[in-house]
């Protein structure tokens, strides 16, 4: 669009730039996107990770106001909106661009042809397709149990820390995470498929951590206290009681 920003400056080191110059450059714009968003996330995490955590004492849902009928539509009419104008005529226009014969002929069905996909459908994206399912199987499995470790840490002082560095590498920007991890982990995982999986447990841990989050925060403990004192063991309890109840949240986070 022609408005430059850190993150483009930072793509255009890495993809463009000849220099080495240019590698340090990017490093230290990459470094300054950190400490800005550290100087963000901190303090919010901070003054809001407390003050969203809800304390029950029953496994019933809390009693919410229920809004009238004319208050629902309208809120379901701006959220479908809102859905619609971030994506849904996004991924409209991606799709008549990939059926239309070229770029800049008008998208009628005079122009529509199947030899774009034709042309990419191809052993190697076939491989890469395959490599990419593997990748996001095994992210989302891991994740899971790291969002639940994390979930569970996070209501102790001392784990409310690692909230704060989950959800660092959730917004940052991709090339500065990607430049962290070839810094860090190159000299060992370079040309490797292990460092792109790394890459994404660290891009997505927030995306599981965080509705494992919520559910362990709205989780009612005298469930798990009346089946300990019924004689289950912890593995027991956890099992019959805390995990069917937080099993929509770890679909959620899993998908």
């Amino acid at each position: 669009a022609g408005f430059g920003t850190i993150t483009t400056h930072i793509y255009a080191d890495l993809a463009l730039g000849s220099n080495p110059q240019g590698f340090v450059e990017a490093i230290t714009l990459a470094l300054l996107l950190v400490v800005i968003t550290l100087i963000v996330v901190a303090p919010a995490e901070k003054v809001l990770g407390g003050r969203l955590q809800i304390g029950r004492t029953a496994a019933r849902d809390a009693d919410w106001q229920t809004s009238g009928r004319i208050t629902r539509v309208i809120v379901t009419a701006a959220l479908g909106l809102y859905l619609m104008i971030t994506s849904g005529l996004p991924l409209l226009a991606l799709l008549s661009a990939a059926v239309t014969r070229a770029i800049g002929v008008p998208s009628t069905p005079d122009n529509w042809t199947a030899d774009n996909f034709l042309a990419v459908l191809t052993p190697r994206t076939g491989y890469a397709l395959g490599r990419s399912l593997l990748l996001a199987l095994a992210a989302a499995s891991i994740l899971i149990v790291l969002g639940s470790l994390a979930a569970a840490l996070g209501r102790t002082r001392g784990g409310r820390g690692l909230s704060v560095l989950i959800t660092l590498t959730l917004v940052l920007p991709g090339s500065t995470l990607a430049i962290g991890l070839l810094i860090g982990y190159g000299r060992w995982l370079a040309d490797t498929v292990v460092i792109i999986l790394i890459a994404y447990l660290a891009k997505l841990w927030a995306l599981a951590h965080r509705p494992m989050s919520a559910a362990v925060d709205r989780l009612p403990s005298a469930g798990l206290h009346a089946a300990r004192v019924s004689g289950a063991g912890l593995p027991t309890a956890l099992a019959t009681v805390v995990v069917p109840l937080l099993r929509p949240a770890l679909i959620a986070a899993w998908g």
